[in-house]
């Protein structure tokens, strides 16, 4: 071997060991940054400090990923029209409260009972300007009604006892309802709770459209345990294979 060959092959062993080496040092360090993350106790990866735009880029997708099976675990294990049934029952007990402390009807004058047709409310309110025409004489004027209803107001549940107790019927029936879902009754059941809810209302004659709402929710509810129920019959049909008959005289 020549002197010029052994310089040549000299740099070339030399570069070969220093590559190796670059190569074991890159290797151990990948190797000590993987242990700290696992001892650390978290594999993720470091957050790169950047602008706002980028961060409120970044952080919108995973905000609303993390809220979404929150949402999920919140309509889970709720049964079928539970939220309807609870809405009917809650505005069934609105309007029970409205109806005993706000609902007032008028009273007439001359037989004390209260007005509940609206031809007897307008004879109530003619009555005044008569007795103020009779009072002022053939040809005399009139003086101004200032009272329209001289035979005043009161609640409803004291002017209608005791058919104004018809007024609790509504709620009940709605709680029966309610009551059905929360044990997960079949359609039928809360089929009857729907029209007992709807017989009720329709008990408190002027009334019905202040109960119509919670009528309307109970429908709601019924409806959805119906739906429910024949997708449940369906999924379970759908696995029963079907067999032809074999005559046993061939």
């Amino acid at each position: 071997m020549s002197s010029k060959q052994q310089p040549s092959k000299q740099r070339r062993q030399s570069q070969n060991r220093q590559q190796r080496a670059d190569v074991a040092a890159r290797s151990a360090a990948a190797g000590a940054a993987a242990t700290a993350i696992v001892t650390s106790g978290s594999t993720t990866p470091p957050v790169k400090k950047g602008s706002v735009l980028s961060r409120l880029t970044t952080s919108g997708p995973s905000r609303g990923t993390a809220k979404a099976p929150r949402r999920a675990r919140g309509n889970a294990g709720l049964p079928p029209g539970h939220r309807a049934a609870l809405t009917s029952l809650v505005l069934a007990a609105v309007t029970l409260l409205f109806v005993l402390f706000g609902f007032r009807v008028p009273i007439s004058a001359a037989t004390g009972a209260a007005i509940s047709t609206s031809t007897e409310r307008v004879g109530e309110w003619v009555q005044p300007a008569i007795d103020s025409a009779i009072a002022a004489g053939p040809d005399g004027t009139a003086a101004a009604v200032t009272n329209w209803s001289p035979g005043g107001d009161e609640l409803y549940m004291k002017a209608f006892w005791p058919m104004s107790l018809s007024v609790f019927l509504p709620l009940v029936a709605a709680t029966l309802g309610f009551r059905a879902v929360s044990r997960r009754a079949s359609a039928k059941v809360m089929n009857r709770a729907m029209y007992a809810t709807l017989f009720g209302a329709l008990l408190t004659t002027q009334l019905l459209i202040f109960f119509l709402p919670s009528v309307v929710a109970m429908a709601v509810a019924s409806f959805q345990v119906r739906k429910a129920e024949v997708a449940t019959n369906a999924s379970g049909a759908a696995g029963v294979i079907e067999v032809d008959e074999v005559d046993s005289s061939r």
